[in-house]
Formats: C-alpha cells, structure tokens, sequence
C-alpha cells in the first residue's frame, strides 16, 4: 500500500491542492500508518448462527482491503429504520455484485420461485458503486431470468457502519471514504464538498487533525484552476 499512499500524495502536491488544503497531506500520512500498524480483518470464529459479508475491494495496481458487516443483525434490526425499499437496475455500472461466489442451486431456486425480499446495498465512494452486501443469489437469478431491476434498500452509512464487525474494518470504510473524497477535489475542482450533512461528499473526522472542506477554500481552489495554466499548476 505505501506505493498507494505515495500516489495519492503525489496527486494532492501536483495539482495545488495541498496549498489550499494543507491538512490534506499530513492525514493521508496518517491514514497511512494506521493501515501499516493494523492488518487487513477477515471474517473470523463464523458461526451457523451469524452471517458475514465480506467485501474486498480493489486499489488498482496496488492490492485490496477488506470491509466486513455481519448480515444477520443488519436484517434482524432492519425494521427499525424504516428505509424504504428502491428499483435497482442490476445491470447498472453504479451496481457492483459478485455473481462467481454463489451457489447455483439457490440461484435457480430463486430464478424459479423469485421473492419479494430486498437486496442490501451501501454505498462506497472509493469505488463509486452500490456494492451488494446481501443479495447477490437474487441478483444473478434476476439477470439469469432477464429481469432488469430488483428492489433493494439502500443502507446510509450512519447505519451499516454500526453493523461492521470490527473497528478495524470500520476505519478502513472512513479512511478510504475520506481519500476518494480528496482524489475527487483534486480531479474535479467543480464537484460539491460540505463540511457537515451529506456524508457522500463530507469527510469523517478520524485523526486530531484540523481537517476543514470549506466551501471559501474550494471556491479560491476553483478560481486557481481556472487562472493558473496546467504546466504551472503541476509544478506548484
């Protein structure tokens, strides 16, 4: 991962963004050492009575890390937050579901007997995809029966967060939330930032760094880009 974080760094210092966000540089330093000093989790002591999904998701050219949640008390707890259950177009590049780890004799009896069940998805800015984490026996019966869309919920992260199986695991979710959201101010001056309410463009706070996206700072940012010629900008 070093090589990952030397990139991400790279990206923040050539594109400028380090002179309005300074922070930026020394979190992601951090971000760093928590991943040297705290091995990648993996779903462990599973038992008959407990469901885990593992997602494993990929930092390109640079390896993976792993995001557990135990399924079987995010379904069991469900109905106390009430989320109502959206169309999700299966075949949609925004939808990431694992269709080689299922087993195909539930697969055809779902594609037989289909149910009203919905899948589970949350949200991963580092990816940019709805990641199935309940489901994926459906999904693949949906598309093996030409079914386009199928009914899920959507759990936000105040939520799923809570049912991660290790504080580990729910570090990574932040860490790598908090570096996609830094890559997409330094590729995308124009994109939205808060500092508080829509966790999709907001950054958790993690470190005791003083780690701001104010909206004066973006918009100086804004300006920079739009007055400073590329081969300058690369170079500051």
């Amino acid at each position: 991962m070093h090589d990952f974080f030397k990139y991400v760094r790279d990206c923040l210092s050539n594109r400028g963004i380090a002179r309005f966000y300074p922070s930026f540089m020394k979190e992601v330093s951090c971000y760093e050492k928590y991943i040297d000093s705290h091995p990648d989790v993996q779903a462990t002591n599973r038992v008959s009575t407990q469901e885990y999904f593992v997602a494993k998701i990929i930092v390109p050219e640079f390896g993976h890390f792993s995001l557990i949640w135990d399924v079987s008390k995010i379904l069991k707890d469900l109905p106390m937050y009430s989320l109502q259950p959206v169309s999700v177009p299966i075949a949609s590049e925004l939808v990431y579901y694992d269709p080689s780890n299922v087993s195909q004799e539930r697969v055809m009896q779902y594609a037989m007997h289909p149910t009203k069940q919905p899948i589970l998805l949350v949200w991963i800015e580092f990816i940019q995809k709805y990641y199935v984490i309940d489901g994926n026996h459906r999904c693949t019966a949906c598309r093996m029966s030409n079914v386009d869309m199928i009914k899920g919920i959507i759990l936000p992260a105040q939520v799923h967060l809570k049912y991660m199986t290790t504080d580990e695991s729910r570090q990574r979710y932040k860490i790598f939330h908090n570096i996609a959201i830094m890559s997409n101010i330094a590729n995308h001056p124009r994109c939205v930032v808060s500092e508080t309410g829509n966790e999709r463009d907001a950054l958790y706070p993690i470190t005791n760094n003083k780690l701001k996206i104010s909206l004066f700072r973006h918009f100086c940012l804004r300006i920079y880009w739009l007055l400073t010629p590329r081969r300058m900008r690369l170079q500051a």
